[in-house]
């Protein structure tokens, strides 16, 4: 009689359980909402540009990055995944072989899923039977058509840029030039050791992310450094805080044009200095 009476409270234990996934959607327990999603992309014509493996076209300042943090810019991508099959989600993720287009849509909880195409769409690295012209349609109001991923008539003045122009110009202020192109000026912010560690040399080059409706810097890395170091750029957390607040306060940007109305929402540009 125990018996029976245990395996019935498991039963009914179970049946709750199950009771509350079916009403997740109507107690807001449902899938996590798309958080953002980043875009990489290489020129479709680059004939000097061999299609990487997914670690090295997501690598940031490699190639040519968008995100979108707006919601209503995620309706397409959240469309596209519906259709991939439960069969292929449940596949476990491996990195893609060789492809030029990728986007990483990243989840509230933390999680992501990876889209990319070669011959047809793959979802986390899998084939699917998802045509990548969809995926491609998807992507054309966020992405350049210098890169050659879909049909307009450009103007020729800027065809100059080459195979990396993301189809924006980023001027800066004079006092971001300044403290770019003036190391006495930087130097004054911080110790000489703090200076010698936020500085060094695989920190010259910095990968600036960029409101460019708001004309504001929102985040920097450091694509120089290896792997584990390109957010931080080696610098202790305490050093790294102090050296963001400042960047982001002397960086600021004068003027974006945005040349073909892509309706991204942060692009990226490196900053050198001198």
């Amino acid at each position: 009689m125990k018996h029976i009476d245990f395996t019935l409270r498991h039963f009914l234990a179970l049946c709750s359980i199950l009771s509350l996934l079916l009403l997740a959607p109507t107690l807001g327990y449902a899938i996590p909402k798309i958080k953002k999603i980043d875009i990489y992309v290489i020129n479709k014509l680059n004939k000097f540009s061999v299609a990487p493996t997914e670690d090295k076209l997501t690598r940031p300042g490699l190639h040519t990055q968008y995100t979108l943090v707006n919601e209503k810019h995620f309706g397409p991508f959240q469309k596209i995944i519906e259709q991939v099959p439960d069969s292929i989600k449940a596949k476990k993720r491996f990195l893609y072989g060789i492809t030029k287009l990728v986007a990483q849509v990243f989840y509230t909880d933390g999680t992501s899923v990876s889209l990319g195409t070669y011959i047809t769409l793959r979802y986390n690295g899998h084939y699917t039977n998802i045509a990548s012209q969809e995926f491609i349609n998807a992507l054309k109001p966020f992405i350049s058509p210098t890169l050659n991923w879909h049909s307009e008539k450009l103007n020729q003045e800027y065809l100059h840029y080459g195979s990396r122009f993301d189809g924006f110009i980023v001027r800066f202020s004079e006092k971001a030039k300044q403290f770019i192109n003036t190391k006495k000026l930087r130097q004054q912010y911080f110790s000489p050791q703090e200076y010698k560690q936020a500085f060094e040399p695989f920190n010259d080059e910095m990968l600036l992310g960029i409101d460019w409706r708001k004309r504001k810097v929102v985040s920097i890395s450091f694509s120089s450094q290896d792997e584990p170091h390109i957010q931080q750029g080696e610098m202790p957390l305490a050093l790294y805080k102090k050296y963001k607040k400042i960047i982001l306060e002397q960086l600021t940007v004068k003027e974006v044009l945005n040349l073909y109305h892509i309706q991204s929402d942060i692009i990226y540009k490196a900053v050198f200095y001198k």
